[in-house]
């Protein structure tokens, strides 16, 4: 079970994340096959995505900058338009579309890039937001890699 989780965790760019993604949740215990290994970072991509739409939430109602808040608003729709590709995406893993399910995390990933764009310049530090973004782009890469070998 583990051997497979390293084995799988090892190809990514970002194994350690991977690896903590996979070993924070208790379905781990039972992942014996590649595709359940992908599961699980979907999973911890949607944590990560619906925690992002939250805090943007948050800091749109917190901004001062009159310029800040539109964005942060727009960065939550992103993030829950995101939550609802990772579904989508989890519905052809189940169903054995691969395919389906790769483009699905690329999209939703698009999404958080989308946020990026709007934000980049415009506001000011947002170190946890910016370290969940750079976890769904660490979790998203492993998720296609596992997935392209199955």
């Amino acid at each position: 079970m583990f051997t497979l989780i390293n084995q799988q965790c090892h190809h990514s760019e970002t194994p350690l994340a991977c690896l903590r993604c996979i070993e924070s949740d208790p379905e781990s215990e039972s992942a014996s096959r590649p595709v359940d290994v992908a599961a699980i970072l979907l999973k911890c991509l949607a944590t990560h995505s619906s925690n992002l739409a939250v805090n943007m939430t948050g800091l749109a109602r917190l901004a001062n900058n009159t310029e800040a808040q539109p964005i942060f608003e727009a960065c939550s729709r992103q993030f829950d338009e995101m939550g609802q590709r990772l579904s989508a995406a989890g519905a052809c893993l189940k169903r054995g579309d691969y395919d389906g399910a790769n483009h699905g995390v690329a999209r939703a990933v698009g999404s958080q890039a989308t946020c990026l764009g709007l934000a980049r310049g415009r506001v000011g530090d947002m170190p946890t937001q910016m370290y969940d973004m750079r976890m769904n782009d660490a979790l998203s890469e492993a998720f296609l890699r596992i997935v392209d070998r199955l």
